[in-house]
């Protein structure tokens, strides 16, 4: 969802890894995203 991806990145989120797996013969990619706080 490039919205959703746009508005946490605009928040400070940065992505920091990916993790592809399969839902039936179609091909999904989750984008890990962190948001560092504090210090």
């Amino acid at each position: 969802n490039p919205r959703a991806i746009s508005f946490y990145k605009k928040n400070g989120f940065v992505e920091f890894d990916k993790h592809i797996f399969k839902l039936g013969d179609d091909e999904q990619t989750d984008i890990m995203m962190k948001l560092k706080i504090g210090k």
